[in-house]
């Protein structure tokens, strides 16, 4: 099935129009304990990975260390691991928004320098 330019157009238009449904965001911050910076938390997650721990030890380890709740351990780990992948490309149009994705953002400034190890060795 071929669509016409009229129908991309327009599924276009409804597709950068779509809002976020209620109940859902599309922030993926987590919250840090006073003191805590996210620059931390980025660089902790990628020493770790390229030691070769595994993910549920990552996890504990922020768990323990930052004292963020599972789910936002969890979200850090997602969210590092993105960033990373997107600096993999080298293309800085893939660089996630500092403001809404503040861990992918550190994460793919640390990649494009060449400071966040071997995007694809996730254990």
């Amino acid at each position: 099935m071929r669509l016409r330019t009229s129908q991309l157009v327009l599924l276009n238009y409804y597709y950068y129009r779509m809002t976020v449904p209620a109940g859902f965001t599309d922030d993926m911050n987590i919250e840090l304990p006073e003191g805590v910076m996210p620059e931390e938390v980025v660089d902790l997650i990628i020493s770790m990975k390229d030691q070769g721990s595994s993910h549920d030890v990552i996890e504990s380890c922020l768990i323990e260390k930052f004292a963020v709740n599972p789910y936002d351990a969890a979200l850090a780990w997602d969210r590092v691991c993105a960033g990373l992948v997107r600096a993999s490309t080298g293309n800085q149009y893939n660089c996630p928004n500092r403001r809404k994705d503040s861990l992918a953002w550190l994460a793919f400034q640390r990649g494009i320098q060449g400071k966040g190890g071997d995007p694809v060795s996730f254990p």
